[in-house]
């Protein structure tokens, strides 16, 4: 079986940063040559109530034109008690994009309520070729 880091395309769709009760749309990434993405928030400490929401959106480009969501395509997560920190996950099929229309390209949106330290993986799949990684250390065991 190949390894994971040959079968899956795993890209910064939001590098780590602080959200004060806003939102913020990471880079966009094209699905040409994939069928599957899963984006992977991550976010730090979090008060009581607080939420941190990751939606997936949809673009005709890597620039973001005509940007819209993809319906159902969003988790959210909620501090309560002893949950301060936490991750959450949104896994999309190419076939839930406008194909249509031209809608190739998908980014990551984080919203928070409060002050969240937060960032987003996308690990995209199911390509036609091997991903090229772009890694800044690597190692396989």
């Amino acid at each position: 079986m190949k390894p994971m880091y040959k079968r899956a395309k795993v890209d910064i769709a939001l590098p780590a940063q602080s959200i004060v009760s806003a939102n913020v749309t990471g880079a966009y990434f094209g699905m040409q040559m994939y069928n599957k993405a899963l984006a992977v928030l991550n976010v730090g400490a979090m008060a009581d109530t607080n939420t941190a929401k990751i939606e997936l959106l949809q673009a005709k480009d890597a620039s973001g034109t005509d940007a819209k969501a993809i319906t159902g395509a969003e988790a959210t997560i909620t501090a309560s008690g002893s949950k301060t920190s936490g991750c959450a996950f949104v896994e999309v099929d190419v076939s839930s994009l406008d194909l249509a229309n031209g809608f190739e390209y998908i980014a990551a949106k984080v919203t928070t309520t409060g002050t969240i330290v937060s960032s987003v993986v996308l690990l995209r799949g199911d390509g036609r070729f091997e991903p090229e990684q772009d890694a800044d250390a690597f190692a396989a065991v």
